[in-house]
């Protein structure tokens, strides 16, 4: 009866050590599940810390690319400025020029009126020599 007993006990034994391996089977192949799972993630950590770079360097160079353009336009838009300036000064020296001529022009006519008027007279002046005195033009000529 002891042994009978014994054997009970045994199976008892048996009977929870077979329940316990099952159940170490079991969270053995889910650690196993899990490990596999871990890797997978720690590629597509890597992946992603590579993609991330990546696009790191791509917007550094974007935001070169940026402040380039930023920078050119800034250039750009005082060569404008220094343009319209220059045209502004070039447009008040072709006025002042333009004015400047005028009355010199003005004044050259009034000189050319002057000495018309006097070229008239001086004109009307020979001809009453002439006519007042002919053998005096004459030997004026000669």
């Amino acid at each position: 009866m002891q042994a009978v007993e014994k054997c009970s006990i045994f199976e008892g034994t048996l009977r929870k050590k077979g329940e316990e391996l099952e159940l170490s089977s079991g969270v053995e192949a889910q650690c196993s599940d899990l490990q596999a799972q871990v890797v997978q993630l720690r590629a597509q950590l890597k992946e992603c810390q590579f993609k991330a770079e990546a696009l790191s360097g791509e917007i550094f160079e974007k935001q070169e690319e940026l402040e380039k353009a930023e920078s050119s336009q800034m250039e750009a838009q005082r060569r404008v400025e220094f343009l319209e300036l220059a045209n502004q000064t070039f447009r008040s020296d072709r006025d002042n020029d333009l004015s400047t001529t005028s009355a010199k022009e003005d004044r050259l006519e009034e000189k050319i009126g002057d000495l018309e008027k006097e070229t008239l007279i001086f004109m009307n002046e020979l001809l009453l020599w002439r006519l007042r005195s002919p053998t005096a033009c004459a030997a004026f000529f000669v």
